[in-house]
């Protein structure tokens, strides 16, 4: 339960749907970027409960006990805010009303099962993302159908609007619970826009319609002093021409709604006018993937949520390449981003570490081949199994930056061809950043060739600076778990150093080779030894 509560989502059991969808947004945001941020073990739990808030995705069986911490799928009601039979969510936990049950914002319930369809893609729920695509769907066409009447025939013939702000288990109103206003009466259900929100710009004629009553009904005539970028993103699918101009009119003045950005209108206004309106006839077998436009104009796109490339198939034959955790687009065919190449490049190989700090690890790697006829196009870099980023084709080294200190993370390669066929990982490669010691020291480690006949690099430089004035450092370590080499460092004022020369290891490090260290350091007359710090050659 979240306190301070508001519209009674705590006294009143209310708007759990609402309030929690955008927790879930969130999360699925997150996890979308960091696969570990969403695991079981660190926050993915407590997201999960979230969702069974609101939408538990199993059945309870009340001979259980109902501990959400221990047993939270026996601690929620099935499907909470959703009715079956009504093929909608209400919103008021209790309905104590004299017309029963309500809903207003039709749309902030399709973001809460659209969230929810990210989450479980995010987090290989696949149970979880089934019920998710029923409760997304059933939940869309009856908000087409119930409070926008898009086919005429829902709402009564006597009624004087053509769109219902409250939808209630026995009329319909042309109102909100906080605000009069007409675009607040529609504003509440379009908002928030993202992906899940396509579905506004199904049917161009509804959506002229529905702005129309919008502006007829607008104390202003539609000049929307209460949302106007809100206003403007729902108008751009009956008319992208009068959206620009309204938003390029005001862009500099205007307030945007609370979870809008300028940045966001901006894009959304100008991709749907680019593009086209979403086309609902075109259908995908992967839930992150749509179709704009119509006849010979269409754009493909699709987003993987996965860690291995995919092929996303659409209903009229086209077929789409998408790299892992990648967005990619066409404009029609077998398309890969230009070909249809479907083989996959060769993976990277020699992956290693060249140097690392306390926030940055240096890679290189062996590069790859492509023979699948759409060349290599550039390759992923991953960070304990996400991906961090990308380097062009070129280049087969990088430095990963952002990191936090005294941390271990393995780090991993692939290629991306042309058509975004994505191959294999390379070897992974454990490194930790360096550590300040809580003040006491800094230390690096670095790859060198060393003082040996063979001009290979296959040797180590220990560097330990000390901020406490250290007379002495030791340091100590271990090649694949085998014997610890102990060796006192060289001093030069605060900075100590060891080259791992043939005087101070038996035989040459290999690529692959895991070496375990630390340090012993006098500070104050005594020795003390640091944290253990690990790197794979």
């Amino acid at each position: 339960m979240g306190y301070p509560d508001s519209y009674g989502s705590a006294s009143g059991l209310n708007d759990h749907h609402f309030h929690y969808g955008y927790f879930v947004r969130g999360a699925a945001a997150l996890s979308r970027t960091d696969d570990s941020w969403g695991d079981d073990g660190n926050w993915g739990g407590m997201v999960d409960l979230i969702v069974r808030d609101f939408a538990n995705w199993e059945r309870p069986n009340r001979a259980n006990a109902q501990e959400p911490a221990t047993n939270p799928a026996d601690s929620f009601p099935f499907l909470w805010n959703f009715s079956p039979f009504g093929g909608h969510s209400w919103a008021a936990g209790t309905a104590e009303f004299a017309d029963g049950n309500d809903q207003e914002s039709s749309s902030e319930a399709i973001n809460a099962y659209g969230a929810m369809v990210e989450w479980a893609v995010y987090t290989d729920n696949d149970e979880m993302l089934n019920w998710a695509a029923y409760l997304y769907t059933h939940e869309v066409i009856s908000a087409m159908e119930y409070w926008f009447d898009v086919d005429d025939g829902n709402q009564p013939d006597a009624w004087g609007h053509d769109t219902a702000g409250i939808v209630w288990s026995d009329k319909y109103s042309y109102a909100t619970w906080f605000n009069a206003d007409a675009e607040a009466v529609h504003g509440i259900n379009y908002l928030p826009y993202a992906g899940h929100s396509l579905y506004l710009g199904w049917d161009a004629d509804l959506a002229e319609r529905n702005y129309s009553e919008a502006v007829a009904n607008d104390d202003n005539g539609g000049a929307w002093n209460l949302w106007p970028d809100i206003m403007w993103n729902y108008r751009v699918f009956s008319n992208p021409s009068d959206a620009k101009s309204m938003f390029q009119a005001k862009k500099g003045s205007y307030t945007p709604e609370s979870g809008e950005t300028k940045a966001h209108t901006y894009h959304w206004i100008y991709a749907i006018d680019g593009m086209g309106n979403p086309n609902p006839s075109v259908t995908a077998d992967y839930p992150l993937a749509y179709v704009f436009g119509s006849g010979s104009d269409k754009t493909y796109v699709a987003y993987n949520g996965g860690n291995t490339a995919i092929t996303v198939n659409f209903s009229d034959g086209t077929s789409l390449s998408v790299g892992a955790n990648s967005m990619n687009s066409s404009t029609g065919g077998s398309r890969g981003g230009g070909s249809g190449d479907s083989t996959t490049p060769s993976a990277p190989s020699n992956l290693s570490s060249s140097g690392h700090t306390t926030s940055s690890v240096d890679l290189d790697w062996s590069a790859a081949s492509d023979t699948g006829g759409s060349g290599l196009d550039h390759y992923a870099v991953y960070v304990n199994g996400s991906q961090n980023g990308t380097v062009s084709a070129g280049t087969t080294s990088t430095t990963v930056s952002g990191l936090s200190g005294g941390t271990t993370y393995d780090f991993s390669v692939t290629a991306v061809d042309g058509a975004g066929n994505e191959s294999s990982a390379s070897n992974t490669v454990s490194v930790t950043t360096n550590s300040s010691g809580s003040g006491d020291f800094n230390q690096s480690v670095s790859r060198i060739d060393g003082s040996d006949s063979d001009s290979t690099v296959d040797e180590l430089s220990f560097t330990f600076v000390s901020n406490v004035g250290s007379n002495w450092v030791d340091v100590h370590y271990t090649v694949n778990g085998g014997s610890q080499y102990n060796y006192r460092m060289n001093k030069s004022g605060d900075t100590h150093t060891l080259d791992t020369t043939p005087d101070y290891v038996v035989g040459d490090f290999s690529s692959g080779d895991a070496i375990d260290y630390y340090f012993t350091y006098e500070n104050g007359g005594t020795g003390n030894d640091s944290q253990h710090f690990s790197l794979t050659y």
